[in-house]
C-alpha cells in the first residue's frame, strides 16, 4: 500500500504544483507531499517491527488515502467526486491508527471495530450527499478550485433539505466517534500502570488538541457553511493530522532510547547488590516500574524475595522466566505495559540472573568463611583445653618432682632413685598425651597406612564397640582422606555422647569406581535434623566433605537412630601425594 500510495500520489503532487485546477497549488502540493511521504515512510518503519505491524499497515493505508484525496488535481467531475468521498473517513481511520498501538489494545478491543466501521459509513454518507448537492463544502487544505470548478459526478437532483440533513448526520457521527475515542483513551489512562501511562498520556493529549479545531469545524459544516468558512478549521486539523506519524514514531523511539541505556545503568546499580531484594530494587529502578517482583520456584509454587507466596501468572502482569544456577528456576514479574519492550525486559532478566548468582555465590562464600573461622576457633579452644587439662598439668607436676629429686639427691641419695623412676613414667605419660593430642589434628596412622587402618584405630579408641566393614579403597588425596576420617571420627564421637547404651554403631567404607563412600549408622535415640547450625559439629562434617568435592547426607529421627552417609571423589592418589 505504501508503494501504491507513493506511485499514485507523487505524480498528483507534481500536478497539484504545476496544474491550473487549484487556487493555491504550492500549499496544496507541499501538504499532500508531507501526508503521503510521512505516512508511507514511517508506516513502513512500523510494519518492519513485529509488535507494531498493525500500526504500520494502517499508516501505509492512510498514505494511499492521502494519494486518493489528491485526485482533485485532475480535471473533471469524477476525480473531484472520488477525492471528496475520502476526506471525512480519514478522521475515524486516523483515530483507529492510534488505537492500534499495543499499549491501548484493550481500548481497541472495546471500541476499535465501531470506530473502523465509521469510515465506510462516512464515505457512504458523503456519496449520498453528493447525490443531492452539486459540490461538497469540505475539501483538503489548499484544494479550493481556480476558475470553473468541478462538480459532483453522481448528482441526480438538487435537494437542499436532504443534503442539509445528511451534513448534520455526518457532523454528529464524526464528533461522536472522536468523543468515544477520546473518552476510551481517558479511561485507559486512569486505569493504566505507570509504564503504560507514559505512552497513553501524550496520545490522549494529541487527540484532545486535534479535537479542538475539529469540533468547531464540524459544527460549521453542519450549519451549511459558505465559501471559505471552513478554511481555518481545515488548516489546523490538517496540520495536526500530519503530525500524527511523527508523534507515534517519537513515542516508540523514546522507548528505544531508554532501552539502549538500561544495560549500562543496570550493571552499575547491580555492582553493589548483595541480595535478591537489592537486585529486584535495581531492576525496578532501571525499568521505571515499581511493581517489578522477582519470583523463585519453591516446590509446586513461587515465592518472592521475602519468602511470601505469589501467583505464577496474572492477567494484569507480565512474566518472564529466568534461568538460575544449580537447576533452580526464577522469574521476573513486571508491568504488562512493558510487553511492548520485550528485548528490554529480557535484557534485564538476563542481567538479573547473573547478579542473583553472583550475590548467592558471595553469600555462600561469606557463610563458608564464617564457618571456617568458627571451626578454627573451636579447634584452637579444644587444643588449649587439652593442653591445659592434660599435658600442661603433667609437665607442672614433673617440674615439682624434678625439684624434689634434686633436693633428695643432696639429703637422701637412696630415695632419689625411686623419684627418678616415677619422673620417667611421668615423661612417658606426657609423651603419650601429646601424641594422642596430635592424633586429633592429623593421625600418624592415617599418613602412614591410609583410611582403613586409621578408621580401625579410631574405632578401637571409641568408648562403645563399633562394628566395622572396611573395604580396601587404596590411598587417596590427603585432603580427601582427612575429610573421610574426621567425618567418621566425629560421627563416632556423637554416637558415644548421645547414642545411649544400645546404640550399636556400624562403620562402613567401600569404593564405587572413582568414588569412595562411607557410612556411620547407629540404633540410638536419634534426633530432629532440621537446619544445621553454623559452627556445629554436623555443619563442620558437611563443610569438610563438600570442600573436598563430596556430598554428605544426615538422616535421623527421634527413636529411629541416625545415619551419616557420604560420597567423595576417590581417584587413586600418586604415592608421593598419599605419603
Amino acid at each position: 500500500m505504501a508503494a501504491l500510495g507513493l506511485a499514485l500520489g507523487m505524480p498528483l503532487v507534481v500536478l497539484s504544483a504545476t496544474g491550473d485546477e487549484l487556487e493555491h497549488p504550492g500549499i496544496a502540493a507541499a501538504l499532500r507531499f508531507a501526508w503521503i511521504v510521512l505516512y508511507a515512510g514511517i508506516g513502513l518503519w512500523f510494519a518492519s517491527r513485529r509488535r507494531y505491524r498493525l500500526v504500520g499497515l494502517v499508516m501505509t493505508g492512510l498514505s494511499l488515502v492521502a494519494a486518493i484525496q489528491s485526485l482533485d488535481a485532475l480535471p473533471g467531475d469524477v476525480p473531484y467526486t472520488i477525492a471528496r468521498l475520502t476526506l471525512l473517513p480519514v478522521v475515524p481511520l486516523s483515530l483507529f491508527l492510534i488505537l492500534c498501538l499495543p499499549e491501548v489494545r484493550r481500548v481497541r478491543a472495546r471500541i476499535g471495530l465501531p470506530v473502523l466501521l465509521t469510515a465506510p459509513v462516512l464515505a457512504g454518507l458523503s456519496l449520498l450527499y453528493l447525490v443531492f448537492a452539486e459540490t461538497a463544502p469540505w475539501a483538503p487544505l489548499g484544494a479550493d478550485c481556480r476558475g470553473s470548478c468541478a462538480a459532483s459526478a453522481v448528482q441526480v437532483a438538487d435537494v437542499p433539505w436532504a443534503a442539509r440533513s445528511i451534513l448534520v448526520v455526518m457532523a454528529v457521527l464524526t464528533m461522536g466517534v472522536m468523543a468515544v475515542g477520546t473518552y476510551g483513551l481517558y479511561r485507559s489512562l486512569r486505569t493504566a500502570t505507570p509504564i503504560t501511562a507514559r505512552t497513553v498520556k501524550p496520545i490522549l493529549w494529541f487527540t484532545i488538541i486535534w479535537s479542538a479545531p475539529l469540533y468547531p469545524g464540524l459544527v460549521v459544516l453542519a450549519a451549511d457553511p459558505g465559501p471559505g468558512q471552513l478554511t481555518p478549521f481545515l488548516v489546523l486539523s490538517g496540520l495536526i493530522r500530519a503530525a500524527l506519524p511523527l508523534l507515534l514514531l517519537g513515542v516508540v523511539i523514546a522507548q528505544a532510547v531508554r532501552t539502549s541505556a538500561v544495560g549500562e545503568e543496570l550493571m552499575s546499580r547491580l555492582a553493589d547488590a548483595t541480595d535478591p531484594a537489592q537486585v529486584q530494587a535495581a531492576i525496578a529502578a532501571v525499568l521505571r516500574d515499581p511493581s517489578v517482583r522477582l519470583a523463585f520456584a519453591d516446590g509446586a509454587g513461587w515465592i518472592d524475595v521475602d519468602g511470601r507466596p505469589m501467583p505464577e501468572t496474572a492477567d494484569d502482569r507480565g512474566w518472564i522466566a529466568m534461568s538460575l544456577g544449580g537447576g533452580r528456576a526464577g522469574a521476573l514479574s513486571f508491568d504488562p505495559g512493558l510487553h511492548t519492550q520485550e528485548e528490554r525486559v529480557q535484557a534485564m532478566a538476563a542481567l538479573g540472573s547473573v547478579a542473583l548468582e553472583r550475590a548467592r555465590a558471595e553469600a555462600e562464600l561469606r557463610a563458608v568463611r564464617r564457618r571456617l573461622v568458627s571451626v578454627a576457633d573451636e579447634e584452637r579452644q579444644r587444643i588449649e583445653r587439652s593442653l591445659h587439662d592434660g599435658a600442661q598439668q603433667r609437665l607442672v607436676g614433673m617440674a615439682v618432682r624434678m625439684a624434689e629429686a634434686r633436693d633428695t639427691l643432696t639429703t637422701r641419695p637412696g630415695d632419689a632413685v625411686a623419684l627418678l623412676r616415677e619422673l620417667g613414667l611421668d615423661v612417658q605419660e606426657a609423651l603419650h598425651e601429646l601424641r594422642h593430642l596430635s592424633h586429633g589434628l592429623y593421625p600418624p596412622v592415617l599418613v602412614d597406612h591410609g583410611l582403613p587402618e586409621a578408621l580401625r584405630s579410631a574405632a578401637r579408641h571409641s568408648p562403645v564397640p563399633v562394628d566395622l566393614d572396611l573395604g580396601d579403597v587404596g590411598r587417596l588425596d590427603p585432603l580427601h582422606e582427612a575429610a573421610v576420617y574426621f567425618c567418621c571420627a566425629e560421627a563416632l564421637q556423637n554416637v558415644a555422647k548421645h547414642g545411649g547404651p544400645d546404640a550399636a554403631p556400624e562403620l562402613r567404607l567401600w569404593r564405587e569406581g572413582d568414588v569412595v563412600a562411607f557410612e556411620v549408622r547407629d540404633e540410638g535415640g536419634g534426633f530432629v535434623v532440621g537446619t544445621l547450625r553454623p559452627g556445629s559439629g554436623l555443619m563442620g562434617m558437611r563443610d569438610r566433605v563438600e570442600d573436598a568435592g563430596g556430598t554428605l547426607a544426615i538422616d535421623s529421627a527421634p527413636g529411629l537412630g541416625t545415619r551419616v552417609r557420604g560420597r567423595i571423589p576417590g581417584p587413586p592418589a600418586p604415592r608421593s601425594a598419599a605419603h
